[in-house]
């Protein structure tokens, strides 16, 4: 099995900017960044939160619009699903793309309204014979200026409930924001799911091999602590990568594939800067071709769980 992960992909239909070639070089960006995101082959497309950048309508009509284009039809054999807390009992999931929201998301929708717009429900299981596949709401809507994560008891509890049910499996857990104080940055104030969130106990319940997905950061870092390693994955418009998990023979393999261009970092450096509320370079990595994007991160391959489990591996700590 394969997922491919999208970092933090901010996009914006509104730019602070009149000029018509900075527009022109947004198009040109989010449209090639898409389709070779999707080119990409891989079971399961996830995009790790903040997929759109100020949570408006048109965000949301051009960023599925491009994926309506983009995205491989789904498969029903692909996994059994459950639904976790929610205002969608039952989603259509008609692609194989998965949106985990990002607090960019929620920024002026209310998640109820963004769950209809992108059918999919805010918390959600996929059941695969590899491992279970969770995705977790850990946003806090309509805060513009409180941009940590959180999680209520009831999605604690969910939590919980399907980490059990996992069994002897791997669980992959996909969330926007890090568990406080173990990727790269996520010590720092809002950088994290709060530090008050009782989090860790529920994921302690796991033995084995498990993964924790997530973004918010802006760059790519790997953490393990026990039973878990912590993978964040860093904003695409700084790195112009994504991350590959592949699952296969009791392995897990784990990589950054570039999907850019030089001459889609030049257009990128033409409009990101006109973006409200993003900083560009923020990854402290600059394209494919940079040594700074090079030495971010090696692939890396973890074992089977056994009883001292330890990765090969982890770039980061």
């Amino acid at each position: 099995m394969r997922i491919a992960i999208l970092g933090d992909l901010h996009y914006s239909a509104r730019l602070l900017t009149r000029y018509p070639a900075h527009r022109a070089a947004r198009d040109r960006a989010f449209d090639a960044l898409v389709r070779r995101f999707f080119a990409v082959e891989a079971d399961w497309y996830v995009s790790i939160g903040d997929l759109v950048n100020e949570g408006r309508s048109a965000d949301y009509d051009g960023i599925y619009r491009l994926i309506r284009r983009y995205a491989p039809a789904s498969s029903p054999e692909k996994g059994a699903l459950q639904v976790g807390p929610s205002s969608i009992a039952r989603p259509k999931l008609e692609r194989r793309f998965i949106h985990v929201l990002g607090n960019h998301d929620v920024l002026l929708l209310r998640k109820e309204d963004v769950e209809a717009r992108i059918d999919q429900p805010r918390n959600f299981s996929i059941d695969v014979p590899e491992a279970r596949l969770i995705f977790l709401d850990t946003t806090k809507a309509r805060k513009w200026y409180d941009w940590g994560g959180t999680l209520d008891r009831e999605t604690l509890a969910w939590l919980s409930a399907e980490l059990r049910a996992a069994g002897d499996r791997p669980a992959l857990v996909f969330a926007h924001h890090p568990v406080h104080n173990t990727t790269a940055r996520s010590a720092g104030d809002r950088r994290s799911i709060d530090a008050a969130v009782p989090i860790e106990p529920v994921l302690a319940e796991k033995r084995g091999l498990n993964l924790f997905f997530s973004g918010h950061n802006h760059v790519d870092s790997i953490a393990r602590r026990p039973h878990w390693l912590h993978v964040q994955t860093a904003a695409v418009l700084d790195t112009l990568t994504i991350r590959l998990v592949e699952l296969s023979g009791g392995r897990i393999r784990l990589r950054l594939v570039p999907i850019g261009t030089p001459e889609m970092m030049w257009d990128v450096g033409r409009f990101a800067r006109h973006m409200r509320g993003f900083r560009p370079g923020e990854g402290r990595a600059f394209g494919p071709l940079d040594e700074a994007y090079v030495s971010v991160e090696r692939p890396m391959v973890v074992p089977a769980p056994e009883p001292a489990w330890a990765p090969v591996r982890a770039a980061e700590a």
